[in-house]
């Protein structure tokens, strides 16, 4: 099992700790990725390898060698509020779960009873046909790692147990208005119409189509992506994965890829037999520029531009929450991937770093800044401009067809005749055999009309108005229901109609 993630056995289970919890709280300190060589009360060496190991189990994100982020599970773990650690403890548990080793040694702990050495022996001989005693060692390392950490534990039989998991009670901190405080002042206070008034509600994506935001990326890994295949040409991710010009760890190549397509900056290699995708457009525009901050202009296009990213954020930008605090807190953004567009599915973990992909291509793109939460402050993108947001991401109701006014002749003046509601206009379409007809009222003899009540001269005539109006009916595509209730909105714009005023 060449992929099984291990530590180095040289490296004790409480050095492993201490260098996790100092990546944490140098990470919470400067909300910006940890270097191994910043972790404190370890040596630099020690804090490499051990930061590694985190890494590639999936605790840490990992930016480039050498550098990485806590994932928000592993923050929370470590958290002194206790429900936020219940929390912490059953999202870490969900990641470990990938973990061959943490994933037997957990079956073992329940069905068997196995001494710590005889556990480790035999998870040995899974791992490698022949025995060696160094994977031995760093299966037992591994064990008694996430026995310092809690999860197992051994008992008065020298026997491998299992901790009970606390039930989540969810996460404590929330975002809303009313629960968190303002960032910075951001309150609006001018007085200005309501913002949200202003917002139009987007109609050209269905809710229930959009899918899980891109994670396990961020701005930085797409132009790192870009900046390499401009050199390369036409990739496989294979062929990024085995290349080492790219600094981007094997586990973030394709959830970069698919993120990059998804902003339009890349795409699939038509000619290719096989998986391969290439520059597009704006993808040899990125790879070009010197840095990432020369390129903020290419990421707002591309937010604007995609139809997923464009109908989420102008969703957020309605938001209550968004408008009164100036900032869109990621508790905010997770109810509206679940309430709104039914991503209900989606583990927590997993979309949280979604929702950060999302907050750190908003920042790219010149929007706002993102923060990492600390305290009483949420994890959150602070907004520049609210207005700059809704007015790039605006977007309107598709209008229908506008039907032409027809002259209405009445005597004594001109006017025009009155139109049918577009709603219910929009829909009609014509019935005959080549599937389209004109219903054309006939004008009828000129008939005198009353006296009006200003008076009018009794004798006075008008001549009806000649309406013409086209429908079109697809019989294939419509039940009698259906067909019925068209002809009723006809017949009642006809019966309303005053041809005469």
């Amino acid at each position: 099992m060449e992929d099984t993630v291990l530590p180095n056995p040289a490296r004790g289970p409480g050095e492993h700790v201490r260098a996790l919890r100092g990546a944490i709280v140098r990470y919470q300190k400067d909300e910006e990725p940890v270097r191994y060589d910043q972790v404190r009360g370890v040596e630099s060496t020690s804090a490499s390898s051990c930061l590694k190991f985190f890494g590639e189990l999936g605790l840490l994100e990992i930016v480039k060698a050498g550098t990485y982020v806590p994932t928000d599970a592993i923050v929370d773990f470590f958290s002194d509020d206790e429900s936020t650690a219940a929390s912490g403890r059953v999202r870490v548990r969900e990641l470990l779960n990938n973990s061959f080793v943490f994933d037997e040694t957990v079956f073992i702990a329940e069905n068997h009873e196995y001494s710590l050495n005889r556990l480790a022996e035999e998870l040995a001989d899974d791992i490698a046909s022949d025995e060696d005693e160094d994977i031995q060692k760093a299966v037992q390392r591994f064990v008694e790692m996430f026995i310092e950490l809690d999860f197992f534990k051994i008992d008065g039989k020298d026997q491998v147990r299992l901790n009970d998991i606390p039930e989540s009670d969810g996460e404590t901190t929330v975002d809303e208005p009313g629960n968190s405080p303002a960032d910075d002042g951001s309150t609006d206070s001018r007085g200005s119409t309501p913002r949200a008034s202003r917002v139009k509600s987007t109609t050209n994506i269905q809710p229930d189509s959009i899918s899980e935001p891109p994670a396990r990326t961020d701005p930085e890994k797409l132009y790192q992506l870009c900046v390499y295949m401009k050199n390369a040409g036409a990739v496989s991710p294979q062929e990024i994965e085995d290349d080492d010009d790219i600094e981007l760890s094997n586990d973030y190549v394709r959830h970069s890829l698919d993120y990059a397509e998804s902003l339009g900056f890349i795409q699939p290699d038509s000619s290719a037999d096989e998986e391969r995708y290439e520059l597009t457009e704006s993808g040899w525009e990125l790879g070009y520029h010197t840095n990432l901050e020369e390129a903020m202009p290419l990421f707002r296009s591309a937010l604007i531009n995609s139809d997923e990213f464009c109908h989420v954020i102008q969703t957020l930008a309605e938001d209550a929450s968004v408008q009164e605090h100036g900032y869109i807190g990621r508790n905010t953004a997770l109810r509206i991937y679940r309430a709104r567009f039914g991503l209900t599915d989606v583990g927590e973990d997993r979309l949280k770093r979604g929702v950060t992909t999302l907050f750190k291509t908003l920042e790219a793109a010149g929007y706002g800044q993102y923060k990492q939460g600390s305290g009483s402050n949420p994890t959150r993108v602070k907004l520049n401009s609210i207005e700059e947001l809704v007015e790039d991401f605006e977007t309107t109701e598709p209008e229908g067809d506008a039907t032409e006014d027809s002259p209405v002749d009445v005597e004594g003046g001109s006017a025009e005749a009155p139109q049918a509601d577009t709603s219910t206009q929009g829909d009609l379409d014509a019935i005959s055999d080549d599937d389209s007809v004109q219903h054309q009222p006939q004008p009828e003899p000129e008939i005198p009309l009353e006296s009006r009540a200003n008076g009018g001269d009794r004798g006075a005539t008008a001549r009806e108005a000649v309406v013409t109006i086209d429908v079109n009916l697809d019989l294939a595509e419509i039940d009698a229901d259906d067909l019925e209730q068209k002809l009723e909105a006809i017949s009642r714009f006809l019966d309303e109609v005053d041809y005469n005023t």
